[in-house]
């Protein structure tokens, strides 16, 4: 069992609302805690253990981006929000670690690209494929994607007009979204 406990006000944890992923036994006692590394704040939206004893924790991380470089309008000062994935060993060390920003293009968003605070992907959920890469779930692409877990390459993307998968038997009037704003990914078998 595990539970995420912090301080959250806002959108996104900040440097002074700290997260820590708890960990519990059988009997519910808390036998250990982790936290993003790398200055990365932890998020409470998804946390995992691994049967290597690995963790894969995320992050909300916000920068600050001219966001005038990608769209007519841009705010030149635009909070950008960055999602991170980041894997830790057993001794609590990263040994992978996936930003949005290096794989997925800013435009790719459901949202408005000239307000002041632009959360472009919210990655809400991710679990780990048949094949040990990632699934997730990104809300504001109305996507699940596929990341490989070695390089970090998108392996595919599902939903949205960028999908490279056909959905059979739906209803045409529903295109490009067959599915749009989810908010969890799980692996059936």
């Amino acid at each position: 069992f595990s539970y995420a406990e912090g301080d959250h006000a806002g959108l996104a944890p900040t440097a002074t609302e700290p997260f820590t992923h708890y960990v519990l036994d059988t009997n519910l006692s808390v036998v250990d805690s982790l936290q993003m590394k790398h200055g990365y704040q932890t998020d409470f939206h998804e946390f995992l253990l691994e049967p290597n004893g690995h963790a894969v924790l995320m992050s909300y991380h916000a920068t600050t981006f001219d966001m005038r470089t990608i769209v007519p309008g841009g705010k030149p000062n635009c909070q950008l929000i960055l999602n991170i994935l980041q894997e830790q060993d057993a001794a609590k060390n990263p040994v992978f670690e996936w930003r949005n920003i290096d794989h997925i293009p800013i435009t790719d968003t459901d949202l408005p690209l000239t307000d002041a605070r632009i959360n472009y992907s919210t990655l809400n959920a991710y679990e780990l494929d048949n094949d040990g890469n990632y699934l997730a779930s990104f809300r504001n692409h109305s996507e699940i994607m596929k990341i490989s877990r070695t390089t970090g390459e998108l392996l595919w993307r599902w939903g949205s007009p960028r999908s490279q998968f056909i959905f059979v038997g739906e209803h045409a009037e529903n295109a490009p979204y067959y599915f749009a704003r989810q908010h969890d990914i799980r692996r059936l078998p």
